[in-house]
């Protein structure tokens, strides 16, 4: 066992000698309460020992092997690597070897008033709805984000929901959580079935429910319908839309739904842009270019 130890530090010292995210000493940081559980981990609110106010987001995650450690380091340098605006910064990694089956990975991170899904949820409690303004101002963000992964790094999330999107003081809106991101080496076609249920494209959906886990489909089409059932829950503060336009298989069902739902409020040009991100067939449904293109001219 000892040995056994003393193999998995030397493996882990390479590993982190050639990590491209700063190293920082978890006993530098003082926590000051939990603020909840993501993926894979919990979250605490934390200060450095020499500051009163905490200042970031701090995130343990409990891994067992080496090939878990080497997977999740990829992901916190996929996003250090990712400097825009409206994606999360990481500023650290701290790792602690229990033993030689026990690793605590430490991830040092900016923090956030909450994530997106609170917001609606909270929206939805006090009947407070969104302007069109507003949702607008969100969605244009968090496509420039998308955009800016898919030219820079050739890369889609694969999971966006309201709770991997972030919200920041002075509406800032940010992508978090790439626990799925793939980089997209030779298409755009991807096979392997990612994504949270609810906000799955349809081709994914439709793999879900034939239990199929290779569904062609194009990743960064996956990731426009994903971020349209998003603004399409928080321009609807209203699960029961969510889930029936989930079902629908046709279009202009499916467009009707939301239109009736939503035309009281908005613009016949946000329903627009909105069934645009939900059209059933990846190749009719907008890109992140068009998608910025459109909401410019409204």
């Amino acid at each position: 066992a000892e040995n056994l130890l003393i193999h998995s530090k030397r493996r882990i010292n390479n590993i982190f000698a050639k990590m491209k995210v700063p190293i920082f000493d978890i006993e530098d940081y003082k926590i000051i309460r939990k603020l909840g559980e993501g993926s894979y981990g919990i979250i605490y609110s934390v200060n450095k020992n020499s500051q009163k106010n905490p200042e970031y987001a701090l995130k343990k995650i409990v891994a067992r092997t080496i090939t878990e450690i080497c997977n999740f380091i990829k992901e916190f340098e996929l996003v250090y690597s990712c400097q825009h605006p409206n994606i999360m910064k990481i500023y650290g990694i701290c790792l602690r070897i229990l033993d030689s089956t026990t690793y605590t990975i430490y991830v040092l991170m900016e923090k956030s008033k909450y994530d997106w899904d609170k917001e609606i949820k909270s929206r939805l409690s006090k009947r407070k709805t969104y302007s069109e303004k507003e949702l607008i101002n969100i969605l244009r963000q968090l496509v420039q984000a998308l955009l800016f992964l898919k030219n820079k790094y050739n890369i889609s999330h694969r999971d966006i929901k309201p709770q991997n999107i972030l919200v920041f003081d002075n509406g800032v809106y940010k992508l978090a959580d790439f626990g799925e991101a793939k980089e997209i080496k030779i298409s755009k076609q991807l096979n392997t079935l990612r994504g949270t249920e609810l906000y799955m494209s349809p081709a994914l959906y439709e793999g879900l429910k034939r239990e199929k886990n290779d569904v062609s489909h194009d990743t960064f089409k996956s990731d426009v319908f994903s971020l349209g059932f998003c603004v399409l829950f928080a321009a609807g503060l209203n699960f029961d839309l969510s889930y029936k336009v989930r079902d629908i298989t046709d279009n202009n069902v499916s467009e009707k739904a939301i239109s009736a739902h939503l035309n009281k409020i908005y613009s016949i040009t946000f329903i627009q842009i909105l069934c645009k991100m939900l059209k059933m067939d990846e190749i009719q449904r907008y890109g992140f270019t068009e998608i910025l293109e459109y909401i410019n001219k409204i």
